[in-house]
This record gives structure tokens, C-alpha cells and sequence, in this order.
């Protein structure tokens, strides 16, 4: 055997037996578009062409999924003769209708007027909503950042004693799915186009309760490259709407090997 094949053996041996592996613990918030990047005080360099994977090892967050939020969490009405527009601004959370109408009749007996006049109620046989109106009271769902989506109604103004039904089912679970793309991944497929998602979970948690995932087994996934010196997560929803978890901590374990 020549001295050239014996040298490659060599570095061949070497790679195999020294095989790169790194385990990252990250901890953070996400910003308001759903981003959660960290910083390395290093660059990490890897072993050139050899093949690395990246897995989630662990994942613990608090399952802040809210449906109604401050794009939506306006409620205009106004009541009897009164043409005067009253409005009522609901806190951040995970409502369901029932939730939903009982603090509207909170503000509105605060506002002095009476809720048997405005009754909003589901139908389960049919999923849709119906807004009972009486005694010349209105809602104004033709406004910016009400929660008429949700509710199933178009943007139109209720302004006549009847009983309003919603134009499509409510639908209160606005987020079902989550994924997190990652700027150190490759080749996931989704819906039929790669992309750069290292996991994804279901919204099956109780709202403000821990959410923990730790797969097993691990799921590695192709590493993009063998230089990096910052991890960045983005959170998106199935319509690629951004989650921020509402600022809360976000904890995660990742481990990038060599294959």
C-alpha cells in the first residue's frame, strides 16, 4: 500500500473517530414576530464534507395560543334611542363564545345598559352565532379590530331588532398548528415544498398551561451548513401568522451531529 492511500486511511480514521457533536441549551422570548434568535459568543465551526443533522432534544414553553388579541378585541354597540357608539376593549385570551359574551355583558352593565337586550349565544346544532337584538340596540361589526371573523360575521352593521345569525360557523380555535423554521435546517417538507421547519406541534394544550415536548426518538433533520454563529427560530401558525408565546419564556434544547 502506497503512502498516499495509507495518509488517506489515516484522515478517514481520524474524521470517523473524532465525529462533531454539539448540544445547544437556548433560552428566551420571542419578539412580536414570533422570532427567537441567540447570539453565539463564538462562530461553530464543523468538520467540511461530512454530513451534520440538527434534532430538537427538548422544548418547554407555557401555551399562550390567545384567539382574541389588540387586532381584535374591539366591541362597538350602542343602545335604545342613543346613537351614540359605545365601545368595549377585551383583555388578550383564549375566549369561547360563552367567555366572550359574559364580558361583554360585564362592560355593558358597567355602560348602565341592559344585556337582555344583546344576547349573543351559539348554536352547537349549526356552529353558527346568533346576536339577538332588541329595544333598538346595535352592533357594529363594519369597524376595524372587532372579533366578527371568529364570530362568523361579514363586516355589517346589526341594526335592527332580530335575531342576527353569522353568515359561517365560528370558529374559535385560530391557531391549530405550530412550526418552528430555523435558520441552521434544510429540507423539511411542507405541503409539498421543502422548507427550513426543525418541529412542528399541535394547539392542544390547555390555555396557560406548560407545553413540554421531547421527542423520541430524536428527529434529526439536515443542517444547512457547516458554519454558524447565531440560532434563529421563527414561529409561525398554518396560515404563517407569527407566535409570541405573548412574551412569556421559551426553553430549548438542539443538538447538531455528524452523521
Amino acid at each position: 500500500m502506497n503512502d498516499n492511500a495509507v495518509a488517506a486511511i489515516k484522515q478517514l480514521s481520524d474524521i470517523t473517530a473524532q465525529k462533531d457533536t454539539i448540544l445547544l441549551e437556548l433560552r428566551g422570548v420571542c419578539d412580536k414576530q414570533g422570532v427567537f434568535e441567540t447570539k453565539l459568543k463564538k462562530p461553530i465551526k464543523l468538520t467540511n464534507n461530512v454530513s451534520h443533522k440538527i434534532s430538537l432534544v427538548s422544548f418547554s414553553a407555557t401555551s399562550f395560543f390567545p384567539n382574541l388579541d389588540e387586532s381584535s378585541n374591539k366591541f362597538y354597540y350602542s343602545s335604545g334611542s342613543s346613537t351614540a357608539v359605545k365601545t368595549i376593549t377585551l383583555d388578550t385570551g383564549a375566549y369561547n363564545i360563552k367567555d366572550y359574551y359574559e364580558t361583554i355583558k360585564m362592560y355593558m352593565i358597567k355602560n348602565g345598559d341592559d344585556p337582555k337586550n344583546l344576547v349573543i349565544d351559539l348554536n352547537i346544532a349549526t356552529g353558527k352565532v346568533s346576536i339577538i337584538l332588541t329595544n333598538g340596540y346595535k352592533v357594529y361589526f363594519n369597524r376595524n379590530n372587532t372579533w366578527r371573523n371568529v364570530l362568523g360575521f361579514n363586516a355589517v352593521d346589526l341594526s335592527t331588532d332580530n335575531i342576527h345569525v353569522s353568515t359561517k360557523i365560528a370558529d374559535v380555535m385560530t391557531t391549530y398548528m405550530v412550526y418552528a423554521k430555523c435558520n441552521l435546517c434544510c429540507g423539511t417538507i411542507l405541503n409539498g415544498e421543502e422548507s427550513n421547519i426543525l418541529f412542528s406541534f399541535p394547539n392542544n394544550k390547555k390555555y396557560a398551561t406548560l407545553l413540554s415536548i421531547k421527542p423520541n426518538p430524536l428527529i434529526p433533520i439536515k443542517l444547512a451548513g457547516s458554519v454558524f454563529d447565531k440560532v434563529r427560530l421563527e414561529f409561525v401558525d398554518e396560515d404563517g401568522d407569527p407566535i409570541d408565546f405573548l412574551g412569556s419564556a421559551v426553553f430549548m434544547t438542539v443538538l447538531v451531529e455528524q452523521f
